[in-house]
């Protein structure tokens, strides 16, 4: 019986969380621009019906989108080999391409999609923010990469040695609008430095933290974990309540 509980409550906490994202953010399609095109104004619709504000918008529903962008970050290779690798060693594809969110012409906010699979692409996240939207916005002749540094927050347009920051929280992590590839090597290095094996005393005193990246994938992964362990809960405080 308990065995049955456990298995329907964990189908239940999946249902729910798949209840909660809208059915064609959850459709893919074969080429970025071709999810862009079918879901990107439905998926940005569905979220502002009820809190736009949270995304910096209105109920207005004039909204329009700017082109793809790439998204690159930072090679774990290239930011902890002690040795001079090449530029074109410093950046690695993710897999994520972003675009402005507009409403009524004004760009608001950025919403994206990335490779689930093969030939497959899927929504990854909507709300990257309005400073990331005006910054890219006004990128009227982009030189460079677009680069994201997921667990700063950061962005920037890189062009050959040259990072410019793109959002102030950006600027403020680099402390200014520009750093040298090799200063930020030496600014962020530690943050890609494998982890390393815990000690008697890690395990017993103060848990370590983790280097994984909040991506919306494994915010979502979870928020997954957390739902389908309801039964669990409701078991032992059942067990207290009639104990």
């Amino acid at each position: 019986m308990k065995q049955r509980l456990f298995r329907l409550g964990g189908i239940l906490g999946l249902s729910i969380a798949l209840m909660t994202t809208p059915a064609h953010a959850a459709e893919t399609e074969k080429t970025p621009e071709a999810y862009a095109d079918q879901h990107f104004e439905d998926i940005v619709l569905d979220h502002i019906q009820e809190n736009p504000a949270q995304y910096d918008m209105t109920t207005s529903e004039n909204v329009s989108f700017g082109p793809l962008h790439s998204v690159m970050i930072p090679s774990q290779m290239y930011m902890t080999s002690e040795e001079t690798l090449p530029l074109g060693e410093a950046f690695e594809f993710s897999d994520e391409y972003i675009a402005v969110v507009y409403q009524d012409d004004v760009p608001v906010n950025v919403i994206g999609t990335y490779e689930v699979a093969t030939d497959k692409y899927g929504f990854s996240t909507f709300g990257y923010g309005k400073e990331l939207a005006v910054a890219l916005d006004a990128l009227d002749d982009q030189k460079g990469d677009i680069v994201h540094e997921a667990q700063k927050s950061a962005w920037f347009e890189v062009n050959g040695e040259m990072m410019t920051a793109l959002t102030p929280v950006t600027k403020t992590f680099v402390g200014g609008d520009t750093i040298s590839l090799s200063s930020f090597k030496e600014l962020a290095g530690e943050m890609y430095a494998p982890p390393s094996e815990p000690s008697d005393s890690d395990l017993v005193g103060e848990e370590n933290g983790t280097d994984e990246s909040a991506t919306p994938q494994v915010l979502r992964r979870y928020g997954i974990v957390v739902l389908a362990s309801i039964p669990l809960i409701y078991l032992v405080f059942r067990r207290r309540i009639h104990g």
